[in-house]
């Protein structure tokens, strides 16, 4: 992939997204941008975006010096958004979502979605060496500490959790969760995310304990969840029996980028060795049946080892294809095995596809910043003009295009 690139489509995403979704006269960011960058003030804002907000402002300053400047001021303001506003500090955890004045909603829980990347993000500003970094890093400790002490069930997190850190119970018969996960059952999407804030969490210097639960967290999405073929469901009973659910493409390869980054975190070369085998065999599955011949692209989801059913193609799943399969192909160790030549030239074939219709359809150079989603074939859908939303911040686009462009030159 091109270096430069990924440099330009980054920095016009971050340059309008930033400054249009300040909010001049509350806390924080508005979430919610059209197709022009124009805020809708006023809706509840959300513990994800402001932490993926913050994610991304600390990772350009540690990665991207000549912008540190303006960087630091949106992550100084992301951190105190989640602290002084989401976090509680009566109760632990941080709320899932509050008014667009910062007050708690009534019934509105806690969830580990949400936690995982509260951690996340605090432990990379505490990485950033700005003011408030030890501020950041003591944060992002008590909030695993508490998240251990309410939520850790033997071999998983309890998910959804109620203002008290308790587990609730479904308001009604077949309910779902803030994430869609019913509620009684286990998802990937939220362990994955854990596992990232358990890596991330060490860089900045965690205790022991952190490591210790990501070597549990990389086991068993690794060692359990992965299927012979690479197939990965998205839903699991508490005891992780598979339920009836489609192959997320997107997550799947996501997924296999995370196996990768917490073995290397360990620094385990059997882990490391694991985890890139892993991570090949749900990049082969997911390029298989996810990846769009005909028009490039990665479709949302299939089911295991069968053509990909639902065909839309979501701006944040082709960013994660683009990293994993750059990953794949441009970065192995050789202390790992080596790529067959046929499964080379598929991941290569479909970064370069997937690429190619990310920037010929997803991203948006008239005003900046990438489209939601698209159809099979690239037109624009309905709803996919909105630019930014408490669903749809720059932490996909901005992992994918910064990682991207130093392992190739440019950046770090």
């Amino acid at each position: 992939m091109d270096p430069n690139w990924t440099e330009r489509v980054l920095w016009a995403e971050i340059e309008p997204l930033f400054d249009a979704a300040i909010d001049t006269e509350r806390f924080g960011y508005v979430p919610d941008l059209d197709a022009d960058w124009r805020p809708s003030p006023g809706g509840d804002k959300s513990l994800v975006f402001h932490a993926r907000m913050l994610w991304a402002a600390s990772e350009l300053v540690r990665t991207r010096g000549d912008r540190a400047a303006w960087l630091a001021a949106h992550a100084e303001r992301a951190a105190a958004a989640l602290l002084d506003v989401f976090r509680d500090p009566a109760r632990g955890g941080f709320h899932w979502l509050v008014t667009a004045d910062g007050a708690r909603l009534e019934n509105e829980g806690k969830h580990l979605y949400g936690q995982a990347f509260a951690i996340f993000s605090l432990a990379n500003a505490s990485r950033t060496g700005l003011e408030h970094a030890d501020r950041w890093l003591t944060a992002a400790v008590e909030s695993f500490d508490w998240l251990e002490a309410v939520a850790w069930q033997s071999d998983g997190y309890a998910e959804p959790l109620d203002v008290d850190g308790l587990v609730p119970n479904p308001p009604f018969v077949g309910a779902l969760d803030a994430i869609s996960t019913p509620f009684g059952m286990r998802s990937l999407n939220g362990h994955l995310h854990a596992l990232e804030a358990c890596a991330e969490l060490i860089r900045a210097g965690g205790p022991d304990r952190v490591r210790d639960r990501l070597r549990v967290l990389l086991h068993l999405l690794r060692d359990r969840l992965v299927g012979h073929d690479g197939s990965v469901h998205a839903i699991y009973a508490p005891d992780w029996t598979p339920m009836p659910s489609l192959s997320s493409y997107g997550h799947d390869l996501e997924l296999a980028f995370l196996l990768i980054d917490a073995a290397e975190t360990l620094g385990d070369l059997d882990e490391r060795r694991a985890s890139w085998r892993v991570a090949d065999r749900i990049a082969r599955h997911a390029t298989t049946f996810g990846f769009d011949a005909e028009h490039g692209g990665l479709f949302s989801e299939g089911p295991a080892s069968r053509p990909a059913l639902v065909r839309d193609k979501i701006w944040w799943a082709q960013a994660e294809a683009m990293n994993t399969l750059d990953l794949l192909v441009s970065a192995r160790p050789d202390d790992v095995d080596p790529l067959l030549d046929a499964d080379r030239k598929r991941l290569t074939n479909a970064l370069e596809g997937v690429q190619r219709f990310a920037n010929g359809h997803l991203v948006d150079y008239v005003r900046g910043g990438w489209w939601w989603a698209t159809d099979a074939s690239g037109e624009v859908r309905k709803h996919g003009g909105v630019k930014a939303s408490n669903w749809k911040s720059c932490y996909h686009t901005t992992r994918c295009l910064s990682l991207v462009a130093s392992r190739h030159g440019t950046g770090a």
